[in-house]
């Protein structure tokens, strides 16, 4: 059981996941949909595709419980993994296929650096605290190469939870994401 300490300093890092909780909030956009005017027909749809990703949602969690990840839900961009604390932080105000596939990206980072035996191609990325490096190409090309390869990692990952997600739809959220690293590797002058 967590302690008082414990308990205000997870609600700093956010909201952890409540099935039910998210279940209550897709109820809620099916109505307000409906008072938007929404034919009934479309937010039953959107209700539906919502309510499977939370499903979604909820197996990808339970895959992160069972290796000692610890999945917030706080205001913020998109998702962010933090391997010495061993926990990840999603978007709570995305909608849940975008924080599906936020969790599976930031999943995809986790396991690139499960194994530490394994030869890591990206030791000029993330891991490198040295300025003389951090400004240089070839560090921000590292850097977007592990995202890279963390997209494709959680998208194996769907896969084999059998998570059932519209993969036009995580294409669409792969590409924009990318999009500002891309940019970032790209126009940065390197520093000397």
């Amino acid at each position: 059981m967590l302690t008082s300490a414990a308990e205000q300093a997870a609600q700093q890092k956010g909201r952890l996941f409540d099935l039910s909780f998210w279940k209550e909030r897709v109820q809620k956009r099916y109505k307000s949909n409906l008072k938007k005017g929404y034919s009934p027909e479309y937010a039953m749809a959107i209700y539906l595709m919502e309510l499977a990703n939370v499903k979604n949602l909820d197996k990808l969690i339970r895959w992160c419980n069972k290796r000692g990840l610890t999945v917030y839900f706080k205001r913020h961009e998109n998702g962010t993994y933090d391997e010495c604390f061993k926990s990840i932080m999603i978007a709570a105000n995305a909608s849940p296929i975008k924080q599906v596939v936020y969790l599976l990206h930031e999943c995809g980072h986790h396991l690139i650096h499960q194994h530490p035996g394994e030869p890591n191609r990206f030791l000029m990325g993330y891991d490198q605290t040295d300025p003389r490096i951090t400004r240089t190409f070839q560090h921000r090309l590292a850097c977007l190469e592990e995202e890279m390869e963390a997209w494709q990692r959680g998208r194996s990952l769907a896969k084999k939870l059998r998570l059932r997600i519209d993969e036009d739809v995580l294409e669409l959220i792969r590409l924009n994401c990318l999009k500002s690293y891309i940019t970032w590797t790209a126009k940065k002058k390197d520093k000397k």
